[in-house]
């Protein structure tokens, strides 16, 4: 082993084993979109739904034209 200024070095075993795993906190959401039109009125209706990972909504927006 050195020494230098109180400060020893070691040897570090041969058969450590480091495991490194970064994971990445990444929210995943599943967006459908729909739109129709109605020709005979003219109206027209759009909307978007989102799930998250568990089945939860998540979001939701709806547009009728009137």
């Amino acid at each position: 082993m050195a020494e230098h200024e109180g400060m020893k070095a070691i040897k570090i075993p041969a058969n450590m084993n480091r495991n490194y795993r970064i994971q990445e906190d990444i929210p995943r959401v599943t967006i459908h979109f729909d739109a129709s039109f109605d020709s005979r009125n003219f109206k027209s209706a759009a909307g978007l739904v989102g799930w998250d990972l568990r089945g939860g909504t998540t979001g939701l927006k709806d547009d009728h034209s009137q």
